[in-house]
C-alpha cells in the first residue's frame, strides 16, 4: 500500500466522526481505521478528549502495515445537544506525532437546522 502522506506513520478514516441524529436514526457510535504506513510498531495513546462526552476504545500497538478499529461511543447524557468537539491520539514514532480527530453532533430533518459541517459529498452534482 502506498502511503498517501509520507510525512505521518499513521492514516485515519475517517477524517471526522458524526455522531449525529435524523427523524429516524440515532447515530451514538462511530468506528474508525487506524493503519500504520511506517515500517515499525506504533504505540497509541489518547491524549486528549472531552471524557465526560464519550467512551473511546482504541489499540495500545499497531504493527507495520496493520489496519485496526477505534470506537467512540457518545455517552447518553448528551443525546439531546449538538456540538463540535475532538479526540487526539498520539502515536510512539520519533516526533510523538499527534492526530486530532474531529468529532460532530447534529441534529438533521424535519424542522430541525441543517448540519453547518460541509461534507465532501456537499459538492457533488455540478453546482457553481
Amino acid at each position: 500500500m502506498e502511503n498517501p502522506d509520507s510525512t505521518y506513520p499513521i492514516t485515519v478514516v475517517p477524517y471526522r466522526l458524526s455522531v449525529s441524529r435524523a427523524d429516524t436514526i440515532e447515530i451514538n457510535e462511530a468506528k474508525f481505521k487506524i493503519t500504520n504506513v511506517s515500517d515499525q510498531p506504533l504505540d497509541v495513546r489518547l491524549v486528549d478528549s472531552p471524557a465526560e462526552y464519550f467512551q473511546i476504545e482504541i489499540p495500545k500497538v499497531i504493527d507495520p502495515g496493520q489496519s485496526v478499529e477505534g470506537n467512540l461511543k457518545l455517552n447518553p447524557a448528551y443525546l439531546g445537544k449538538p456540538f463540535e468537539k475532538s479526540i487526539t491520539i498520539e502515536v510512539s514514532d520519533a516526533a510523538h506525532t499527534r492526530f486530532t480527530i474531529p468529532v460532530i453532533r447534529r441534529f438533521i430533518g424535519a424542522g430541525r437546522p441543517q448540519p453547518a459541517v460541509q461534507t465532501k459529498s456537499d459538492n457533488h452534482g455540478g453546482g457553481k
